[in-house]
């Protein structure tokens, strides 16, 4: 627990020179420990939302997953994930479309 303190407490000032795939990546790394620090993960998902345009498919359908396995309500941001993931949708695989799917439904 000390170690995930200090994470969540020096990462909200790291988070906004994250590059698209770190802040999936860790959206999807916050959700499998069940580590919901709500500073944190508001800091990653204003980031997120910063950069959206930029994320490509597999990051959208990770970050979406993630803030849907862990029953986070934010809106705005699947909203603008499902709006970019619509932009990228022909080409997606089956595995970024279950995973937006089953966001959606949550």
């Amino acid at each position: 627990a000390p170690l995930r303190a200090a994470i969540a407490g020096a990462a909200p000032a790291r988070i906004t020179a994250m590059k698209p795939s770190h802040l999936a990546r860790s959206a999807w790394s916050i959700a499998l420990l069940d580590f919901q620090d709500l500073p944190l993960l508001d800091a990653l998902s204003s980031a997120a939302g910063r950069q959206l345009t930029e994320f490509r498919r597999e990051e959208l359908s990770r970050t979406a997953w993630a803030y849907a396995f862990m029953k986070v309500n934010n809106p705005p941001l699947l909203d603008a994930i499902a709006t970019a993931s619509i932009k990228q949708i022909s080409g997606a695989m089956s595995q970024c479309m279950a995973n937006l799917v089953w966001a959606d439904a949550g």
